[in-house]
């Protein structure tokens, strides 16, 4: 029945591997009480992962999680995710729910999967969905960055930390940040600093600049540094030059030298 599980489903075979999914399903309108949306959409899931041994289960009225049986190689990892769009656009057409999928690209074993869940339920809060793709990936945006203390974090602080790392490459401000979580932006940045030891905007800045030099490193000699700063939020070309060499201790264009070495 739903709402009896609290947590992410058991695998079935503990030498078995998946790629965790949770889908969030609700009415297409705030103005239509739709009664279990996830167990209604559970007719289609099914369907398209019926020739798998995909473990589903309906946690409560809103959330689907499932693990797809699945290998760590590219070609898997993109059937599932093709798998994912074609579940998220028939449910949106067969049942007139919205629906959005976070996946993670990363196999997950059975004493995994409980962990995997946390976050992935973070990432799905609908203050996340803006502008969210159907289907996210985390990998995608960059959750693998997240501090090795991010659990211990209080709730507040992982949902501001989650905001960040997928919204980091647009130009977001603290505001953003505070209005995502609900929270007064002052408390929230005396909260951050006081759970992380670093002012949020400073955390913010930190994972550009990380990012931003993976991208220099990854197109040695054939990167824009304009585009590097478009690419992780920041419009202003000058400033990000600044940020960068204060964080690196050497411009951007220089950091892209010793790239090509």
């Amino acid at each position: 029945m739903i709402g009896e599980k609290s947590g992410a489903p058991e695998p079935r075979g503990n030498g078995d591997s998946f790629f965790p999914c949770l889908l969030f399903v609700s009415s297409k309108s705030d103005h239509i009480e739709v009664q279990e949306p996830a167990r209604r959409a559970l007719a289609v899931v099914k369907q398209i992962f019926a020739e798998t041994d995909a473990v589903i289960d309906v946690l409560n009225e809103h959330e689907m999680f499932i693990l797809i049986p699945g290998h760590t190689n590219r070609d898997t990892s993109r059937w599932v995710i093709d798998k994912l769009h074609q579940t998220v656009r028939q449910i949106r057409v067969y049942m007139s729910l919205d629906v959005r999928a976070v996946l993670s690209k990363t196999e997950s074993t059975a004493e995994q999967a409980n962990d995997m869940y946390k976050l992935l339920k973070y990432a799905v809060n609908p203050a996340f969905s803006s502008s969210s793709p159907e289907v996210l990936c985390l990998e995608d945006v960059s959750y693998a960055d997240l501090p090795g203390e991010f659990d211990r974090f209080r709730q507040e602080v992982r949902e501001a930390m989650l905001f960040i790392h997928f919204n980091f490459q647009k130009a977001i401000t603290l505001d953003d940040v505070a209005k995502a979580v609900n929270l007064n932006r002052d408390y929230l940045c005396r909260l951050f600093k006081k759970e992380t030891n670093l002012p949020m905007f400073r955390y913010l800045n930190n994972l550009r600049m990380q990012r931003a030099a993976l991208l220099i490193s990854e197109n040695p000699g054939r990167t824009y540094i304009r585009d590097v700063a478009t690419a992780v939020g920041i419009i202003d070309q000058f400033y990000f030059t600044r940020v960068f060499k204060k964080y690196f201790g050497v411009a951007p264009s220089e950091f892209g030298k010793d790239a090509r070495k």
